[in-house]
């Protein structure tokens, strides 16, 4: 979203939108202080205020207040912000921060950059069990969702692993097939359990191990059981 560049700028889109039935001299006043004092929370509480007292302007000034949002989200503290503030004193100071001193020189800042989203998804989702009866192209099992939310696109990553010789002799371990299974379900609520099936391309002499398991959550980032590198 673009950020106005001007405090003076800001206060002309929301006079030039509001109605004349309000006392818009008077908010403008506080909300250029709050504005000039980088306090973005008090800045929004006066444009609910006007919001209030104007209702039929109100889609406009949801517009006008979502550019605060952004500075007020971001916690914003912009250098030489801006060239139209009074030189003086500012009424209205930022909770927790010293009022910025009067800018020297013009300059056009920056929108601040948005906080990076975050997943918020707890948990893992676990293979319970795996099975490749012997002497069969098939390797099946069942995994659950320990998470915290629904997931899609689950992924078994498998290997069959031979121990042992035909003479039930002990050998050195050898990885005889890899592959990938999904589940048969295609949303997996939290707490659930689905099955899934996949075919191999040799005959099972061995025993299936669990290499990963992969998944997409509801907020549209990625699980891996164990977590990628």
């Amino acid at each position: 979203m673009k950020v106005v560049q001007s405090i003076t700028a800001l206060l002309l889109i929301l006079g030039a939108t509001a109605s004349q039935s309000w006392a818009a001299p008077d908010l403008n006043a506080q909300l250029k202080q709050a504005l000039c004092a980088q306090n973005w929370q008090q800045a929004l509480r006066i444009v609910d205020q006007m919001r209030s007292l104007a209702p039929q302007d109100s889609d406009r000034l949801l517009q006008y207040r979502s550019q605060l949002e952004v500075l007020a989200n971001a916690n914003a503290s912009i250098p030489n912000w801006p060239t139209d503030c009074p030189s003086k004193g500012v009424a209205v100071a930022p909770p927790n921060r010293v009022a910025p001193a009067a800018p020297s020189a013009p300059t056009s800042p920056s929108a601040p950059s948005a906080p990076q989203p975050t997943s918020a998804v707890q948990g893992t989702v676990d293979v319970t069990g795996i099975n490749a009866p012997y002497r069969t192209y098939r390797v099946n099992g069942t995994v659950k969702n320990n998470t915290s939310n629904p997931v899609t696109a689950v992924t078994v990553n498998f290997e069959i692993v031979r121990t042992q010789n035909s003479d039930g002799e002990t050998i050195p371990e050898e990885v005889t097939a890899k592959g990938t299974a999904n589940i048969s379900a295609e949303s997996l609520p939290p707490g659930e359990q689905s099955t899934f099936e996949a075919a191999v391309n040799t005959q099972n002499r061995g025993n299936a191990r669990v290499v990963s398991v992969t998944w997409k959550n509801a907020d549209g980032s990625e699980g891996a059981n164990p977590p990628k590198k």
